[in-house]
């Protein structure tokens, strides 16, 4: 004879066989992410900053936010929580406790290629664990003949 185990009215497997409650529709988990696009001119170190926390809304009043690894994803659809993402023509990544992102890119435009783009997916989650959806910053880098040459100033302190 072999163990099924019980599944809910939607599905979801539940291996220690206990019913499993359909979430309160009642119950705020309202969590959002926004799009948001940023426009910053070309610094020759490729470094940039990025806030992130403004992109979030419908977070239910009695939750708070944790910033950074652990409650920031930038590889959403994996398994994992990751809050680094290295991809061919940039990087990103959160720190603990930062409403921001890093990103270093590897491009750099010019007179012929004036703009580069650069999409960081990304989720988040609060303290209580609930998840918002999938969203993205639309981060573009503009040519300009006279770029800064040093570096960002670091809202959070150290990456």
């Amino acid at each position: 004879m072999s163990f099924i185990p019980l599944a809910n009215n939607n599905g979801t497997i539940n291996n220690n066989s206990k019913e499993l409650l359909t979430p309160d529709p009642f119950s705020p988990n309202n969590l959002t992410l926004n799009l948001k696009e940023v426009n910053v001119d070309y610094r020759t170190s490729g470094n940039y900053y990025v806030i992130y926390s403004d992109m979030v809304s419908g977070m239910n009043p009695n939750h708070t936010m944790t910033w950074g690894c652990g409650n920031l994803d930038l590889k959403p659809g994996t398994s994992d929580w990751d809050c680094s993402d290295i991809e061919p023509y940039f990087s990103a990544y959160g720190a603990e406790g930062c409403e921001y992102i890093y990103i270093h890119s590897n491009c750099v435009p010019d007179p012929e290629h004036p703009l580069v783009t650069h999409t960081i997916n990304l989720k988040v989650k609060d303290n209580q664990g609930d998840e918002s959806n999938e969203a993205g910053i639309t981060f573009r880098i503009h040519y300009t003949s006279t770029p800064e040459s040093g570096e960002p100033v670091n809202p959070c302190g150290s990456y």
